[in-house]
């Protein structure tokens, strides 16, 4: 990543800290580089009612052609908790935490999805939303854009 490369990580039961601690990555060359910084503790939120997420940054990059769209994004399920690191640019949240965050890491770039990226804290409706793939195409170009 420091050397020009990109780095995305994306959320789940054994990302970031993961499910009982037992992901662990705060332990890893992962997260010297990472936009955020990772909890000591389980740091799942199982939100079966549904959290919106909002875009915080539109003119990000990242933002280019869902900004737009994200108050019709169906609601996601759950996702990590992490902290943004003080230069990281955080691009969306839900409630006060993070969902997209990135950050200049030498010539490199990574990015921070915290919710995952398949059907279960990112359900079937949210994937099947219009803004899905323009989200993660935003995301890939801007990790490739060096």
């Amino acid at each position: 990543t420091r050397g020009g490369g990109g780095l995305m990580m994306a959320g789940g039961y054994l990302s970031f800290t993961g499910f009982q601690a037992r992901a662990n990555f705060a332990r890893t060359a992962v997260a010297d580089v990472l936009p955020v910084t990772m909890l000591d503790a389980d740091d799942r939120v199982e939100a079966p009612q549904g959290v919106a997420m909002a875009v915080t940054d539109p003119t990000h990059p990242v933002a280019a052609g869902w900004a737009e769209r994200a108050a019709s994004a169906p609601t996601l399920l759950g996702y990590n908790v992490v902290r943004p690191r003080e230069d990281a640019t955080v691009v969306a949240t839900v409630d006060d935490d993070v969902l997209v965050a990135t950050r200049e890491v030498g010539e490199g770039r990574s990015l921070v999805w915290t919710s995952d990226i398949g059907p279960h804290w990112c359900p079937e409706d949210f994937l099947a939303w219009d803004g899905f793939a323009p989200l993660v195409g935003g995301m890939l170009r801007w990790l490739g854009d060096r």
